[in-house]
């Protein structure tokens, strides 16, 4: 899906399934699931992993968990 809009509803509907997963392990809100999507890029052990899956990976799960987040978890 990277070659859609991290905004496009079919690209959300995955970050919501993730979040969802996340969230069976520990209370994922907004801060901490934003902060999830930063640690894939900023760490290099997370964007080591996620590029050598697909380079710009990790920047696209950055940016289509940021916008999950301003979309369907800003009460949070």
């Amino acid at each position: 899906m990277m070659h859609r809009d991290p905004a496009d509803p079919e690209v959300q509907a995955v970050a919501a399934k993730h979040h969802a997963w996340k969230e069976r392990f520990y209370p994922a809100s907004a801060r901490v699931y934003r902060g999830l999507g930063e640690t894939y890029v900023s760490h290099p052990d997370f964007l080591a992993f996620f590029d050598k899956i697909r380079p710009g990976l990790a920047c696209f799960l950055r940016d289509a968990m940021a916008h999950y987040v301003g979309a369907a978890l800003r009460s949070r």
